[in-house]
């Protein structure tokens, strides 16, 4: 069994150093964890464009935020993320946790 957060498993993992859009497949719920690798604390904006919901953090240095979409429907669905910062340097690492990765039947 592969890394969970929450009841969800590990679907796809990264860094970002700048504005980003990532796109997956993926379930119900989706939940991005986000580690500043800075030594300066970082704005983090996430647009869901599935649910139109935007969710920002200030994130401190090393330390991790949390971002958590729902929308309801049969899995796998597509799901769009935008990813900015306000900061003058942005440095992130980040793991995106679902409750549908590859492999697992359809649901719906």
């Amino acid at each position: 069994m592969g890394e969970t957060y929450d009841g969800k498993r590990l679907r796809a993992q990264g860094t970002w150093n700048g504005p980003a859009e990532i796109t997956y497949s993926g379930g119900q719920a989706m939940v991005l964890r986000v580690k500043n690798l800075n030594v300066l604390g970082t704005t983090c904006r996430i647009h869901c464009k599935q649910t139109d919901e935007t969710q920002g953090l200030l994130i401190l240095p090393q330390q991790t935020g949390t971002f958590k979409f729902y929308l309801f429907g049969a899995e796998p669905m597509g799901w769009t993320f935008s990813v900015e910062s306000d900061s003058d340097v942005f440095l992130a690492g980040w793991k995106l946790f679902s409750t549908w990765i590859p492999g697992d039947p359809k649901n719906g």
